[in-house]
């Protein structure tokens, strides 16, 4: 397999390098990645933007080990993800990385604390320190007075904090988030916006979110523009 020097002097998280990644739609071809070559270094916050069907999700599914690239490579904390089997990409994303969506993705008839709980199921963690591991968490983002409220108990801007506690939940370094404040008015956004800034600083977590809204963009330490698959 090609190989590629890193690109970073200090500690990247996540590379690609000349990436491609191309779907047939309705018998068209649509090139959601053009050979696209970027980094992403430990404890950043990179805000990627773009307009609709420019690559973003594309971009962030590579990196998740969603999808797979045609061609280049995806590294994330140095391993190349295309040589892991899947079950080794499903350990490896379920421990190293948290996923936050724009319609939040919680189940309506669990409660806060069952929301955050459901990503330690998958590891022989006893619930009474399932419980104690969500309280805690619910209380890192300020929700430790919401435990048992259902998501339609809660604000949208609370349901994403709900959200964000269980991306968080497993500790991972990298935190991926798809237009989290899509669904929130300017003053939630901005208390989400504080939240993943201090996921950063305490947590040393590398967050790449994608958005359209500038002002949430220059928030991030960093601004990356796709546009036709491509970086600009």
């Amino acid at each position: 397999m090609e190989s590629f020097p890193h690109l970073c002097n200090n500690i990247c998280m996540i590379e690609l390098h000349n990436v491609s990644r191309t779907y047939d739609l309705g018998g068209e071809k649509i090139h959601a990645l053009d050979k696209v070559t970027l980094t992403v270094k430990e404890q950043e916050f990179v805000a990627i933007m773009g307009p609709s069907g420019s690559g973003k999700s594309t971009f962030l599914n590579l990196i998740g080990g969603l999808d797979h690239p045609d061609t280049g490579q995806v590294v994330v904390q140095g391993i190349n993800l295309a040589q892991m089997k899947d079950k080794q990409v499903s350990r490896f994303r379920n421990k190293e990385i948290g996923f936050v969506f724009q319609s939040f993705h919680l189940q309506p008839m669990f409660s806060a604390e069952e929301n955050v709980m459901l990503p330690l199921l998958f590891d022989k963690i006893k619930p009474s320190e399932r419980k104690k591991r969500a309280r805690k968490i619910l209380e890192t983002v300020g929700l430790g007075n919401r435990i048992k409220h259902r998501p339609s108990e809660l604000s949208a801007g609370q349901r994403q904090r709900v959200s964000i506690a269980r991306a968080i939940i497993n500790q991972p370094t990298i935190l991926l988030a798809d237009e989290p404040t899509g669904n929130l008015d300017s003053k939630n956004g901005k208390l989400i916006m504080d939240l993943l800034h201090g996921l950063v600083k305490r947590q040393k977590m590398t967050i790449v979110m994608v958005t359209h809204d500038s002002d949430m963009a220059k928030m991030a330490d960093k601004v990356i523009t796709i546009r036709d698959g491509r970086v600009k």
